[in-house]
């Protein structure tokens, strides 16, 4: 069980894909918790349209974002990634959680 080894080996942190609410990133440090991993941090990973919905209670509860371009581009038109990027970007930072932006970053240059 990934969670177990997790916890054994002292992983650092865990990406969450598909976060989309909240009560998902409670449900994740609950599990995490409850195996010792109270320490692990939580990378919640806003890849749909519904995480972009939540994001301001999803970034209540977790460690730090991972905006994931490629996914929410097929969520979201694509012209629109980069602002919603910037937004959620902006956000995380005046929130004081650390903030990843990865896949197709060369695509929109």
């Amino acid at each position: 069980d990934l969670v177990n080894f997790g916890c054994k080996y002292g992983v650092d942190y865990v990406a969450a894909s598909f976060v989309q609410s909240a009560a998902d990133v409670k449900h994740i440090r609950h599990v995490l918790d409850s195996h010792g991993g109270e320490r692990i941090q939580i990378i919640s990973k806003i890849e749909n349209g519904a995480a972009l919905d939540n994001f301001d209670e999803i970034l209540k509860e977790t460690d730090g974002v991972m905006v994931a371009r490629g996914d929410l581009g097929m969520e979201v038109p694509s012209a629109k990634v980069p602002l919603a990027q910037k937004m959620l970007v902006a956000k995380a930072n005046r929130a004081g959680k650390f903030c990843i932006c990865a896949t197709q970053m060369l695509e929109s240059m």
